[in-house]
């Protein structure tokens, strides 16, 4: 699959910018200063914004499919955990009871209940249910689309941005953050220029999906439910998944499609997403959390890479090191949208290595 061209946001705004036409009257210029004032002001607030985030230490976010996982990932050093609310099977939802045995071994970490990216009324009532009644052990909610963070912004719970919000630019994140939301995912869909300009002008704490295979498509249609009603034509051994999971084959790899407890589909990456060899490039830019998408690792596997991340962190300079160092659990790395603009001299220049299972070096170049 094939996504278009992003619109380039910046040309719109500069056609209908009041600064570049002529005013004959003094009134009209008058309100232009005022305008001047205001962009100024703005673009002072994003600057403070940028800088307290260059000032402060990058954090590490991991969103997981059970309760193994999540203490996996407290444990490798994780400062927020995410409990997805689209959990796929087998695993089943998560319980009060697991989430407050959670909460007690999280430490100085932070716990978030996620919620199903597709809400139907009955999910609305359960989780209003849920957040109205004895306060949960949990540090906030991963609010998924415009009519949770409606719902739920006035449940006492801090508001966290996922990543089908689509944040694309700063006026998004604007919008978002007048609603109530204090942090932001940015769209797994922004190429190296578009990204490098949503985190030098958002107003509020940037996330960042580093590592991972992110959900590219979720569904109603139970793909699953094909297998189960109609003669397959042939058989063949998945090559990274179990033989369990469905995969959608293309010249490119496989796909895992895994259905969640509410009967969903979602397809996912074929290879991970890996931005390891860029962190520092990323903290310089001012990145306040990085996250890694943790919900199809067995639980070492995702200890592993949780600890990586945070050897990275705590140590940006050696992250070239700790790459070469890993291992792919799919078909391979892939820089994902960053390589979009990787045409351009100064911007990215990458060779995806580990492909086929076959670790390479790969040889990333990035200026933000």
């Amino acid at each position: 699959m094939e996504r278009g061209k992003p619109m380039e946001r910046g040309s719109q705004m500069e056609q209908g910018n009041p600064y570049n036409q002529c005013y004959p009257n003094n009134h009209n210029s008058r309100n232009n200063q005022n305008n001047r004032n205001n962009q100024n002001n703005r673009n002072n607030q994003y600057s403070q914004n940028n800088l307290n985030n260059l000032n402060n230490r990058m954090e590490l976010s991991v969103h997981v499919n059970n309760a193994a996982q999540a203490q996996a990932a407290f444990e490798a050093g994780a400062d927020h955990v995410y409990l997805s609310g689209d959990v796929f099977e087998p695993d089943r939802p998560f319980t009060k009871q697991e989430i407050k045995q959670l909460a007690v071994i999280k430490g100085n970490a932070k716990l978030y209940l996620g919620l199903p990216r597709m809400m139907n009324e009955l999910h609305f009532e359960i989780y209003d249910g849920l957040l109205s009644g004895e306060r949960l052990p949990i540090d906030g909610i991963l609010a998924t689309n415009l009519g949770a963070i409606h719902k739920f912004a006035s449940k006492g719970y801090p508001l966290v941005g996922d990543i089908n919000l689509n944040i694309f630019n700063h006026l998004a994140a604007e919008m978002y953050r007048k609603l109530g939301v204090e942090r932001f995912t940015a769209s797994i869909e922004l190429p190296l220029h578009d990204l490098t300009k949503l985190l030098v002008n958002a107003a509020a704490p940037m996330e960042v999906v580093v590592h991972g295979s992110p959900a590219l498509m979720y569904m109603e249609l139970d793909l699953y439910e094909n297998t189960e009603v109609f003669e397959p034509i042939g058989e063949e051994d998945n090559r990274y998944v179990d033989n369990r999971t469905l995969v959608l084959m293309t010249d490119k790899g496989e796909n895992p499609v895994y259905r969640d407890v509410h009967g969903r589909c979602h397809l996912m990456l074929a290879k991970e997403l890996c931005l390891l060899p860029v962190m520092n490039e990323l903290q310089d830019a001012g990145l306040s959390v990085c996250r890694i998408e943790g919900a199809t690792y067995q639980p070492e596997q995702l200890r592993s890479i949780v600890s990586t991340y945070r050897a990275a962190i705590e140590r940006p300079e050696t992250a070239g090191e700790l790459f070469a160092g890993m291992t792919p659990v799919y078909a391979g790395y892939t820089l994902g949208a960053l390589q979009f603009d990787g045409v351009a001299p100064g911007q990215v220049e990458a060779v995806d290595g580990a492909c086929e299972g076959k670790q390479e070096k790969e040889r990333v170049q990035v200026r933000m």
